[in-house]
C-alpha cells in the first residue's frame, strides 16, 4: 500500500490522501495514472526524487503543484 498525499491545488482534486495498491512503478508512471501533468516536486518518504524514482510498498509520496501568487 502506498499513501499519497495531495498539496495545493491537487487537494481540491483528490483530498488531502490516497491509498493505492500500487507498487514497482515509477513516480511519472503514478503521476500519468493519475492525470497530472504539472507537478513541480514529488517526494517519496521525505526525499525529493526524479520521475523515474520507483515506488514500495509502504512509501509516502507527496505531490506538490507549482506554486504561484502576486
Amino acid at each position: 500500500m502506498i499513501k499519497i498525499m495531495f498539496f495545493g491545488k491537487y487537494s481540491d482534486v483528490y483530498g488531502s490522501e490516497k491509498h493505492v495498491s500500487i507498487e514497482g512503478v515509477t513516480v511519472g508512471q503514478l503521476l500519468e495514472q493519475l492525470h497530472i501533468y504539472d507537478a513541480y516536486m514529488v517526494a517519496i518518504n521525505g526525499n525529493v526524487v526524479p520521475l523515474n524514482a520507483k515506488l514500495n510498498d509502504g512509501d509516502e509520496v507527496a505531490v506538490m503543484p507549482t506554486v504561484s501568487g502576486g
